[in-house]
């Protein structure tokens, strides 16, 4: 048996990102045919689910039409759309920030770090559910409207989405949306008047500091004070020591 140090940087098998089986997990030779198998079964899957969200939004008349006036690159004024609901008015008013990819129809959207993100537009049908998934469900938590709205727009969008967030939130059950408990109150000791009847009965001490050091050493002010009179002594102390 011959024993040879190894590098952690060429310690490869320790690498659980490694797309190359070792031979301790059980090497296989055609790892590479295996491998592509797997790519093109999750891009056969993405596709499907483009396809579905493409028919989706075939199907709803408003995505429809501005799909064509965006694929034509050349929007109606706005007389000619003043009279159609405001879905439509809400996408026209975006329309250049709206692109079609692969037959869907996106949002551009870009954060305050001028970072874009493509945002399909859903449609009508699609929304309530997209809703409970993202507040309901277990993965979800029942977190609030803010939270709520951050994880639909990862990927979606639609006209009036914060109003429907909202109006959502509200309907939902009390006992478990965490939105709708009350918070959790400070527990502190009520604030009472300490009575005193006679001088030097009670009184107060505490220490001030640690302070810039004198030229005789001291660093700290111990402050004496009674409760009955309010007269109050001071004297200076080089050191503090806190009992453990």
């Amino acid at each position: 048996m011959k024993i040879e140090h190894r590098p952690g940087t060429q310690h490869r098998n320790a690498d659980a990102l490694s797309l190359i089986p070792c031979k301790q997990c059980g090497f296989a030779i055609d790892w590479e045919s295996q491998t592509s198998k797997q790519i093109v079964g999750q891009v056969k899957k993405d596709e499907t689910e483009t396809e579905s969200l493409r028919s989706l939004q075939d199907n709803d008349a408003q995505i429809m039409q501005m799909k064509g006036w965006v694929l034509a690159n050349k929007g109606p004024e706005f007389y000619e759309i003043s009279s159609k609901n405001k879905v439509l008015k809400s996408l026209w008013s975006q329309f250049n920030s709206l692109q079609v990819v692969d037959g869907i129809l996106y949002r551009k959207w870009e954060s305050s770090r001028k970072t874009g993100k493509m945002q399909a537009i859903l449609p009508m049908s699609e929304r309530r559910t997209m809703l409970m998934l993202s507040h309901d469900n277990k993965s979800s938590g029942h977190l609030g409207v803010h939270k709520t709205l951050a994880k639909i727009w990862q990927w979606y969008d639609w006209p009036g989405l914060q109003g429907d967030v909202r109006t959502y939130k509200s309907g939902c059950d009390k006992t478990k949306c965490n939105k709708g408990k009350a918070p959790l109150k400070n527990k502190r000791a009520p604030m009472k008047i300490a009575m005193s009847g006679a001088p030097m009965d009670r009184i107060a001490t505490d220490i001030l500091g640690e302070l810039p050091v004198t030229e005789d050493g001291n660093k700290y002010i111990l402050v004496v004070s009674d409760y009955f009179s309010k007269w109050r002594n001071v004297s200076q102390c080089p050191i503090w020591r806190q009992q453990q």
